[in-house]
């Protein structure tokens, strides 16, 4: 991608699948950016089957090629995804920088502002993880579309997947995904296979 600016706004998730509510923060991102002389980055994690507890991994069925080959292929913003083999907000911006940008804009949901997160700029300077002339974090609304309590989340897809529910999953896809009932129902069969080597219970 060609260097417009030296400032970059980027977001970061889990993308476990990725909704419309996605795509709606992504048109915010780009806005953010375009109004401020800025690119815009979107940042897709790389978990997979990750966390402590069968909960928390069956929240993160798919594999990061996989995830982020759909997400390009339903959202209009895919030539602005990134995919790293390894991630987290730091090496994120680790990325950002390695980019030749001089100014990050970290943006995040109001509620995901805290711990880690709020300090991510303490980290910055010559002797911290990163170096940029200015980083801030900034909010992009008070909850995150990631999250179980907006409109449409990864929760209501993967539980759509469990019900065999294509026309449910389909609802929950950018509006302009452009993918056909064979498609959807390809990512829905990857996702659910997935489940499945955590829930023996679950039916491939």
């Amino acid at each position: 991608m060609a260097l417009k600016s030296d400032k970059v706004y980027v977001t970061y998730g889990r993308f476990q699948p990725m909704t419309w509510g996605h795509e709606a923060s992504f048109d915010e991102l780009k806005k953010l950016a375009d109004s401020n002389g800025g690119d815009y980055l979107i940042y897709i994690s790389h978990s997979h089957l990750s966390g402590g507890t069968k909960a928390l991994k069956m929240k993160h069925p798919i594999p990061r090629k996989d995830k982020f080959a759909w997400m390009k292929s339903i959202s209009k913003h895919s030539a602005h995804m990134v995919s790293l083999e390894k991630s987290s907000p730091k090496l994120v911006l680790q990325d950002c920088e390695a980019r030749n940008y001089d100014e990050a804009y970290y943006c995040v949901a109001q509620n995901e502002i805290k711990g880690y997160i709020a300090k991510l700029d303490t980290y910055n300077g010559p002797n911290g993880d990163y170096s940029f002339r200015h980083i801030e974090v900034k909010s992009t609304g008070t909850r995150s579309p990631d999250g179980d309590d907006f409109a449409i989340s990864g929760t209501k897809m993967r539980n759509w997947v469990l019900a065999n529910d294509v026309d449910g999953f389909k609802s929950g896809l950018p509006r302009q995904h452009g993918r056909s009932y064979k498609q959807i129902n390809d990512i829905m069969t990857l996702i659910r296979t997935n489940l499945a080597t955590i829930d023996s219970s679950i039916k491939v």
